[in-house]
């Protein structure tokens, strides 16, 4: 269509698919003093329907779309081979559509990707037709329109879809669309009252302004950055408080038209109360029932877990029980013997730091692995533990009470099993030698 009062060419090009206008795409020219003389040429190209589709012509609006400065520069980038400008995703089907329709019809449509000189794609919609040129070579005139915008919609109604979907599958979450490039979240994108953006998102995630708890921030930070796909769980306080939720995140992938990640949506849900029934079941099967310390299976498998992960580092393990506990519970009854052994526990997780591991293997016995010591620290250790009974005796008054300790220092090639073995006959000789003191074993050397 032309505008005659003001000089300009107006090119149309009309997608009918689906019983619909699909696309609409305008090209705008401005006509010189005799426009009729210049009549607009669509972006086209034409090449041989060889193996590689070898390159005869192409036009200058073709070239200024690719961004090219001139037809040999542009040559030249594509080795003369129109395939080498197909995104190769796309030439299969490319490849594909043009050897069937030889027989079939003399035309084709097609959509597909075109390498432009700065590395980045276009979306083409190539609308050509089969001639022979004058060496009687069958070839393809392509007609080309940039439909890059059109596909660009396409991935923002994706977007919406898989929103809507989030949505339904729990109206209680809250939604979160992460733009990768611009490191820009958008939360609780469905309530515009509730919506929250944050620029620099992976910095803020980091900082301490954010409300997800410390040891948790590097999990939501690997899942932005597509370091993992799983869904990741995370701890939050609400603000202004000193309580907090448990949430669930859940992503998916949205890709551009040049099929690289651009968005992350993904959803936080609140697993709060399932996640303490889980962590109660947890701790059931993990604690003593009536210490409430580790039981020697779970305390088993977590110091072996980390004696495995820290295979040259000096560990130790101590046993120890109480002495004539036995004679208590018959001079005494059961239930003081076990509010001594509830007072026992309470007093070896005081006197122990908070990265050992205290066990209560049954009885009267107790196991305790302590990670990353020495001889001298441990002697220590031993030595307060004996030395600070007072504050079991003092509540237990009338209960003659002491503890014997044995103690194995190991730094290699040592797990829990073996280690127990050689503290528990440390601990024998600490009980055939007077009671009420500490034997410690140390690991021969190879």
């Amino acid at each position: 269509m032309l505008d005659y009062h003001t000089k300009t060419k107006y090119f149309y090009t009309l997608i009918f698919k689906n019983y619909k206008v699909e696309v609409l795409h305008t090209s705008v020219a401005s006509t010189q003093k005799n426009f009729e003389a210049t009549p607009y040429i669509l972006a086209s190209c034409s090449f041989k329907l060889d193996e590689n589709f070898t390159l005869i012509d192409i036009n200058d609006n073709l070239l200024n779309i690719l961004q090219y400065s001139n037809k040999e520069e542009f040559l030249k980038s594509c080795h003369h081979q129109w395939s080498n400008c197909i995104h190769k995703k796309d030439l299969k089907e490319v490849k594909d559509v043009l050897l069937k329709n030889i027989s079939s019809n003399p035309i084709h449509q097609l959509e597909y990707r075109i390498l432009k000189k700065d590395g980045s794609y276009l979306w083409a919609y190539d609308q050509g037709q089969y001639v022979f040129n004058n060496e009687k070579y069958l070839t393809v005139q392509c007609f080309i329109t940039d439909i890059s915008a059109i596909k660009d919609r396409e991935i923002n109604s994706i977007v919406e879809k898989e929103k809507y979907e989030m949505a339904l599958k729990d109206n209680s979450i809250s939604i979160l669309e992460y733009h990768i490039q611009e490191d820009k979240m958008i939360i609780d994108i469905l309530e515009e009252s509730k919506k929250r953006v944050y620029n620099h998102y992976l910095e803020y995630i980091s900082s301490d302004r954010t409300t997800v708890f410390k040891e948790d921030r590097q999990k939501i930070i690997d899942l932005f950055t597509l370091k993992t796909k799983d869904s990741v769980i995370y701890r939050e306080f609400y603000r202004n408080s000193k309580n907090y939720c448990v949430k669930a995140l859940e992503s998916t992938i949205i890709y551009n038209s040049n099929n690289e990640p651009e968005i992350i949506l993904a959803t936080a849900s609140d697993i709060t109360t399932s996640w303490n029934e889980q962590n109660n079941l947890k701790q059931k099967v993990q604690r003593d029932s009536l210490t409430h310390l580790y039981n020697f299976k779970a305390g088993k498998y977590l110091a072996d877990d980390y004696i495995k992960k820290h295979p040259f580092d000096k560990h130790a393990l101590i046993v120890l029980d109480v002495d004539h506990f036995k004679n208590i519970n018959d001079t005494f009854g059961h239930l003081v013997g076990n509010d001594l052994l509830v007072s026992l526990a309470k007093y070896l997780l005081v006197h122990n730091s908070n990265e050992d591991i205290v066990i209560r293997m049954g009885g009267d016995e107790f196991v305790i692995f302590i990670k990353e010591t020495d001889k001298i620290q441990i002697q220590h250790r031993c030595e307060e533990l004996l030395d600070c009974l007072d504050e079991i005796t003092l509540k237990h008054q009338d209960i003659p009470f002491s503890l014997s300790l044995g103690v194995y220092l190991f730094d290699h090639n040592t797990l829990f099993d073996d280690a127990f073995e050689y503290a528990d006959e440390a601990l024998y000789q600490s009980k055939n030698s007077g009671r009420h003191r500490f034997t410690i074993h140390y690991q021969v050397e190879d």
